[in-house]
């Protein structure tokens, strides 16, 4: 006899949701906020944007 497995469970201060056969941990991103990135930042956004615009597109 199969066992059914719980839809949501807490572990280690974690929650987690079942998704098919798969737990899912529920973590949120948090607030975005501004960060100064600095000159060597500026610099490797200029060369992804000019050398590499399709790795720059994806990381945005």
């Amino acid at each position: 006899m199969k066992q059914k497995l719980p839809i949501e469970m807490t572990e280690n201060g974690i929650h987690y949701t079942l998704h098919g056969n798969f737990y899912f941990s529920d973590l949120e991103a948090p607030e975005e906020s501004h960060q100064a990135i600095g000159h060597y930042g500026r610099m490797r956004k200029a060369y992804l944007e000019e050398h590499r615009p399709g790795l720059y597109i994806r990381l945005i």
